[in-house]
């Protein structure tokens, strides 16, 4: 991404979850992503859940897209090539505070990955439903 277009990125995701406008299809599909994963065995490759998931997940992520777009039509998703850092995954661009979209350390030092401690998405920048219905 060039740094315009993930502004453009953030701002829209910014946009869709936080204006009233937008925020009851944003809970919408984030409460059906949450759903469809909590009914699911992960744990288990042969749970019918399981074999249909790149096929689900290619659908979920054209109506986030969609969605998106709603605010500014030139946003797409973006894509990390995670094999392209596959033994430091945490060190990769993608997870810079500054370039990239924040990260929450990486889970070799122990710390919590529930939430992010930097960049944009970072709690008190952003907030989302969790599991239990509470921000964070």
């Amino acid at each position: 991404l060039t740094s315009q277009q993930k502004l453009t990125y953030i701002d829209a995701v910014k946009t869709v979850s936080m204006d009233p406008a937008f925020k009851p299809l944003y809970d919408s599909l984030i409460a059906r992503h949450r759903e469809s994963f909590r009914a699911a065995d992960v744990q288990n490759i042969d749970d019918p859940v399981n074999s249909q998931f790149f096929a689900w997940n290619r659908y979920f992520l054209l109506e986030y897209e969609d969605l998106l777009r709603t605010v500014n039509s030139t946003v797409t998703v973006p894509y990390w090539d995670w094999t392209e850092d596959p033994s430091a995954p945490f060190s990769s661009p993608v997870f810079d505070p500054e370039t990239g979209f924040g990260n929450s350390s990486s889970p070799e030092n122990g710390s919590n990955l529930t939430c992010l401690s930097s960049g944009p998405f970072q709690r008190g920048l952003f907030e989302i439903k969790s599991l239990d219905n509470s921000t964070s």
